[in-house]
């Protein structure tokens, strides 16, 4: 589940031990064979308990629960509580669920998941201890019988608490932790800025050179562009042939008082159709979702400093993180609100 750098990991361990005995199936006769072998049990147990353990690592089913039951959550107005549009909220939602991918969190599911084996393992004892003749087996009495059953109940309780502890947090007795959601929530805002970074970039480049500075034009060509939503033009030419471009011509005149010859805005906003359309596809968002970020002509990068937050997220330093997301959130919707986008693109 956790690979190590160099040498074997936890995967190779139970591979190691099954080709092994399958190299060597002599080791595994039973005592009352030919070649018979004093340590059959022991064998046994490690053929088929590696043989599992190899299935649960590839598998790992716990951590899978964990992955579909975060993916299922709504978690619209948990990262932004403001200045949010169903294109902010794919966004997110994309970071959300590939922030379940990295490392980082990887590394904390994992530790949920040990704990949860850890209990299974527990509970199973306990219930051998107790409805079995695994203590008669151990040589315990009565008295040794009930020590290990409390041992082994408190250690339940333990993983039980821990369990809570990771996944919802903790706060108290001048100590706070950060619950596994919470951790989520900070590399997916991380995660969600870096990518509204990204597309103000994108979008001073896409005014500088289509655009202009006129928000009339821009609008119309948004409203223009949404009509061809369902729409994939696959060369110029067919572009040319299908897109109606009088419209965005005509506010073009009307508001720089310039003209351009048809082909020349043909020409160009085919090509912004498949700058649109490659940024699109590159963010998995559906194009009018993504034309509503273009609507309003204000693409200035929100100004933020993320190298302190990638640092702590590297190095897993939750509260240094945390701190340092409160800041970033805020930041962040003071920067959407600014920004101006409306729910969905007004129709002229």
């Amino acid at each position: 589940m956790v690979s190590g750098k160099g040498g074997l990991n936890i995967k190779d361990y139970p591979f190691a031990f099954s080709i092994v005995a399958l190299a060597f199936p002599s080791l595994l006769s039973p005592e009352n064979t030919q070649n018979a072998n004093p340590y059959y049990p022991i064998l046994a147990i490690a053929l088929f308990g590696a043989m599992i353990g190899s299935i649960l690592t590839i598998v790992n089913p716990i951590g899978l629960v964990i992955r579909i039951a975060y993916i299922n959550m709504k978690i619209k107005g948990k990262i932004l509580k403001t200045a949010t549009n169903d294109f902010v909220d794919s966004i997110i939602e994309k970071n959300f669920r590939a922030s379940l991918s990295t490392p980082s969190i990887s590394y904390e599911t994992d530790k949920i998941v040990g704990v949860i084996y850890f209990g299974i393992i527990l509970g199973f004892a306990f219930y051998r201890i107790e409805f079995s003749d695994l203590a008669s087996n151990l040589g315990l009495d009565a008295f040794g019988k009930s020590i290990a059953s409390v041992l082994i109940f408190s250690f339940i309780l333990g993983v039980i608490l821990k369990i809570a502890i990771e996944i919802s947090g903790f706060t108290g007795m001048k100590y706070r932790s950060i619950s596994h959601l919470g951790r989520i929530k900070i590399v997916t805002l991380f995660n969600t800025t870096k990518d509204f970074i990204n597309l103000s970039t994108a979008g001073q480049k896409i005014q500088d050179s289509y655009l202009t500075s006129y928000s009339e034009v821009a609008h119309t060509m948004c409203n223009e562009f949404s009509k061809y939503n369902s729409h994939s033009f696959s060369n110029e030419n067919e572009f040319k042939n299908n897109f109606n471009i009088v419209n965005i011509q005509q506010r073009y005149i009307d508001t720089t008082r310039q003209s351009l010859n048809k082909d020349v805005m043909l020409h160009r906003y085919w090509n912004l159709y498949q700058i649109i359309k490659e940024i699109s596809e590159s963010y998995h968002q559906e194009f009018n979702k993504l034309l509503v970020w273009f609507y309003p002509l204000h693409f200035t990068p929100p100004q933020v400093e993320l190298s302190d937050l990638y640092s702590s997220i590297q190095a897993r330093d939750w509260h240094t993180a945390n701190l340092n997301y409160i800041g970033l959130q805020q930041t962040l919707e003071t920067f959407l609100e600014q920004k101006g986008m409306p729910q969905e693109l007004p129709q002229n």
